[in-house]
């Protein structure tokens, strides 16, 4: 489990993707998986699938894996490589979550292992 205000510092290997209401992922930081919240802000590197309704890829931010978004922002020197599609509010839209996991900062290395 995932809670509220959730801060990695160093790094952190769990299995499973990342699901919940916003994360940020601080310049230096990995994520290993597929990202599936409604709000992202990617500062450091990610190789997975992003799904999520506000993408934003900073200019220290590396995508490697397929972006679905509703709003997406790429700085000057961002890095994506994949595909990028709009969603226009289908079934694979991030989902709204009633959670409390909401403001995520990781700043170390998220791993993810396919069970």
């Amino acid at each position: 489990m995932i809670s509220a205000r959730l801060k990695v510092v160093g790094n952190h290997k769990s299995e499973g993707d990342i699901a919940g209401r916003g994360l940020t992922i601080c310049a230096g930081a990995r994520v290993v998986g597929a990202v599936n919240v409604e709000t992202v802000h990617i500062l450091g590197v990610v190789e997975g699938k992003v799904n999520a309704r506000s993408v934003h890829i900073a200019e220290s931010g590396e995508v490697t894996g397929d972006v679905l978004y509703e709003k997406l922002a790429l700085d000057e020197g961002a890095m994506l490589d994949g595909q990028c599609r709009r969603n226009t509010g289908g079934a694979a839209t991030a989902p709204k979550l009633d959670t409390a996991a909401d403001g995520w900062d990781l700043t170390g290395d998220l791993y993810r292992r396919d069970v």
